[in-house]
């Protein structure tokens, strides 16, 4: 495969220069017949970042749940990401948030190793990426092992940013919208390995730069204890009628109801805390520019 194809999909909700960046990124470092960008994007329609968005000629615009800036988001971010890959036209799907900075030989190095004979069977590439800053250091994060069958073991590597065959993805069913949002690389790993004869290879030459931008965009919490729960659940049943096996030490405090009630509650006080806090915020920031006009 010496020109492999790929659909860089991103979810995305304001930070309208990070996309900017990103997509600058992948323009400089990649052949343009060799990519297309599929964004699903939850701004208004009127806003200055879909305007540009809609007159790029590389990027596939899908307009999601769009809300204004004082609403909450409406689902979970794992169904905007299928929506984005199930729209994606090319094999080779490339999975990433929208601030993002693409390395330069990115590409060079995807087609090095899919011209590889040894990757013939791959399915999912696991790639390099540099949490925050690069200073912070390279993250290619193994997590456990498997085993099919009574086979070897294999080492289990999280799978937050990767690159995997379109075809993978519907034969995995996609990503499993019940999560909220933690756990999604690992699911998304374990179903790969359980789920079809695909390789997953790690690139430690394939790099991206993952800028963690400040959130401040809505007052959604995330729910570490029950995605968990339920992603264990999930696999320890499914191994058990399969005959395969996993190894993953997931620091979580069991699935009981007294720990459920206890999660619950707190859960409930984050939420309603955080929601103030955003409120406020945007309240303040409305109060002041209407000072400044006033001015």
């Amino acid at each position: 495969m010496n020109n492999p194809k790929v659909s860089i999909v991103i979810p995305t909700y304001g930070r309208a220069e990070y996309i900017k960046n990103l997509i600058k990124s992948v323009r400089m470092s990649t052949p343009e017949e060799s990519y297309e960008f599929v964004v699903v994007s939850s701004d208004l329609p009127e806003s200055e970042k879909v305007k540009w968005l809609s007159q790029q000629s590389d990027v596939n615009l899908i307009l999601a749940d769009t809300r204004k800036e004082w609403q909450l988001r409406k689902r979970s971010p794992i169904y905007y990401t299928n929506i984005g890959i199930k729209r994606a036209k090319y094999e080779w799907i490339f999975l990433v948030n929208d601030d993002i900075r693409f390395d330069e030989n990115w590409y060079k190095e995807l087609q090095s190793l899919l011209a590889d004979p040894k990757n013939s069977n791959v399915g999912m590439i696991i790639v390099l990426t540099h949490l925050g800053k690069v200073k912070y250091g390279p993250r290619l994060i193994k997590i456990g092992k498997t085993r099919k069958n009574g086979k070897d073991w294999k080492d289990l590597y999280l799978s937050d940013f990767s690159i995997i065959s379109k075809s993978v993805m519907e034969q995995i069913g996609y990503f499993d919208e019940k999560l909220k949002w933690h756990g999604c690389g690992a699911d998304n790993s374990l179903a790969v390995e359980f789920l079809t004869d695909k390789d997953t290879v790690i690139s430690e030459k394939i790099k991206i730069d993952h800028l963690i931008a400040n959130e401040g965009r809505d007052t959604n919490v995330t729910d570490e204890f029950t995605d968990f729960n339920y992603l264990l659940n999930k696999w320890n049943n499914w191994c058990k009628m399969n005959g395969c096996e996993y190894v993953w030490n997931v620091k979580i405090k069991p699935y009981t109801l007294y720990n459920r009630i206890i999660n619950w509650t707190e859960g409930s006080i984050r939420k309603q805390l955080k929601t103030i806090r955003f409120y406020k915020k945007y309240i303040l920031k409305n109060r002041t520019s209407k000072n400044k006009t006033q001015v």
